[in-house]
């Protein structure tokens, strides 16, 4: 797992979360063959205000509006399809709930 020069960090709220025996999620928590290549690309300088205009909800609003944030998403890759790209969706949803170790089936083998 890429994630320097912040690694420990990356590693704390990636990889150990979807091995831990509280959440233990199947194919979740690296890039790597067999896994799912679920991650959003982040720009840490980038600086944006939110607008509730970007509010793709039923309500259209949220608390945070009008609130400048440091650290921006970039880019989404879902199953290794790139779904999102500088603020442009380029593909439809396409989740799937996620698999959980306790409760797949003995011959489940992750």
């Amino acid at each position: 797992m890429f994630c320097a020069p912040w690694g420990w960090n990356c590693r704390r709220v990636g990889r150990n979360p979807c091995e831990s025996g509280v959440h233990s999620a199947q194919g979740k928590g690296r890039i790597a063959l067999g896994y799912d290549a679920d991650f959003t690309v982040v720009d840490l300088k980038a600086a944006r205000r939110i607008e509730n205009g970007w509010m793709a909800t039923k309500s259209g609003w949220t608390l945070f509006a009008g609130m400048t944030t440091t650290g921006w998403p970039v880019a989404t890759i879902i199953r290794g399809r790139i779904v999102m790209r500088d603020s442009a969706l380029l593909a439809p949803a396409t989740g799937a709930p996620v698999r959980f170790l306790e409760t797949l089936a003995p011959n489940n083998e992750v």
